[in-house]
């Protein structure tokens, strides 16, 4: 399915604003994004090299499935949220769909763990639990988030909400991933509640934000 385009008016604004920004050079562009991967890890590393990693408790082959897992899901969503053949990025269902099945996959793979070892979700959990891996999540997935939204700011005149959800998702992903690491439970609830609803709310984030931050700014093109 091929891409909307924007209104004619806007993509000869679109091109007239090009033509006046000097074009950055690769090194330009690698030293901006390195500084952005850098500021997306510090959180989450500070929070890992603090609480330390490991099985905690669980059994070290559920551990290496949620772990490993979320983690993929949140390099695909990586991956996927980056690429398209056109300028403007992948396509409004694509993003649609990245946004939508991350979460989803993240819960198959806790509920196959589940499954494979019910001991695990079998306790009782309190609030403060949940919310303490909320907040770990909160923190570690809020600088990929904001390093993704600056690093493509203004840079989509045609789906920001969408993308914004997209990238939203991911960085959830990826906090995700963060808490599993950390999380020595796997009770249903729990895992509903303090790992993936911090994803849920951040795709939430992503489109609210992005749909401000990713727009093109018209402003800026008169």
């Amino acid at each position: 399915m091929s891409q909307r385009l924007p209104p004619a008016a806007l993509r000869e604004r679109i091109l007239a604003k090009t033509q006046k920004l000097p074009s950055p050079t690769v090194r330009d562009v690698a030293k901006v994004r390195l500084k952005l991967v850098v500021a997306a890890l510090i959180p989450a590393l500070l929070v890992l090299g603090v609480l330390g990693v490991g099985p905690k408790g669980r059994p070290l082959a559920l551990a290496l499935l949620v772990s490993i897992g979320w983690g993929a899901v949140a390099v695909a969503c990586t991956a996927l949220v980056f690429s398209g053949r056109s300028a403007l990025g992948p396509s409004r269902p694509a993003l649609g769909a990245i946004a939508l099945m991350a979460p989803m996959l993240e819960l198959l793979l806790s509920a196959i763990g589940m499954v494979l070892y019910p001991d695990t979700w079998s306790g009782v959990l309190g609030p403060k639990t949940h919310a303490a891996c909320m907040l770990l999540g909160l923190v570690m997935g809020t600088a990929p988030l904001v390093a993704m939204l600056v690093h493509l700011r203004g840079l989509d005149p045609v789906r920001p909400h969408v993308r914004g959800a997209a990238l939203g998702a991911t960085a959830g992903a990826w906090a995700g991933t963060g808490t599993m690491l950390l999380c020595p439970h796997h009770e249903w609830t729990h895992v509903l509640v303090g790992h993936l609803l911090p994803v849920v709310l951040f795709a939430i984030a992503g489109a609210v934000v992005g749909g401000r931050v990713l727009a093109l700014k018209r402003a800026g093109l008169t």
